[in-house]
């Protein structure tokens, strides 16, 4: 997953859940409820640090808490280092994501 200059791996390629994390860091992705803004953090087994990927079709997706069941939001930011949080989902573009091979 990439998104300005953040680079992210998954801890399970290929699955459809796991731990995002950054490539270099290997801090994980975690969030805590709605609105809440996204962090980096030491891996601590919760589910609050595990996402589940869905499929919506055209090469987009949505990148669902398992804790909260809320997804990643971009909030419409697209800049490098752009602040991320989650919602719940709807038909806002800002909660799709695409991934590239890098």
């Amino acid at each position: 997953m990439t998104r300005g200059a953040e680079s992210w791996s998954s801890s399970r390629p290929g699955l459809q859940t796991g731990q995002p994390h950054q490539r270099h860091g290997r801090r994980r992705l975690g969030a805590t409820g709605n609105g809440a803004a996204t962090r980096q953090a030491p891996w601590n087994g919760g589910t609050n640090q595990q996402w589940t990927i869905t499929h919506r079709g055209d090469g987009r997706h949505t990148i669902a808490n398992r804790t909260t069941g809320l997804v990643l939001d971009g909030d419409g930011n697209v800049a490098s280092g752009s602040a991320t949080n989650q919602w719940a989902y709807g038909s806002s573009t800002n909660l799709l994501w695409t991934f590239t091979t890098l």
